[in-house]
């Protein structure tokens, strides 16, 4: 869900864009596609999660990043589920 003036934003090629939020649109389109439920984990005490699946039997955490600190997460290394 974007805020109000995003689409005249990126249409404007403004560098204040939350591409965050955009690339978390893109592969929740893409996940329900592709048949997943789509769930999501917040916790005050060890972060959020962007998507949990199930695939196969087995329970998938999914963090979407568009930054530099990609290899570090608080929720998925502390098991937010």
């Amino acid at each position: 869900m974007f805020s109000d003036g995003v689409q005249i934003k990126i249409l404007n090629k403004e560098i204040d864009v939350n591409f965050g939020a955009m690339f978390e649109n893109i592969v929740a389109q893409e996940l329900k596609a592709h048949g997943f439920d789509l769930y999501y984990c917040n916790s005050k005490k060890n972060g959020e999660v962007d998507f949990i699946i199930e695939q196969n039997g087995e329970v998938v955490l999914i963090e979407v990043k568009s930054g530099k600190n990609y290899n570090r997460h608080i929720a998925l290394a502390s098991s937010c589920v």
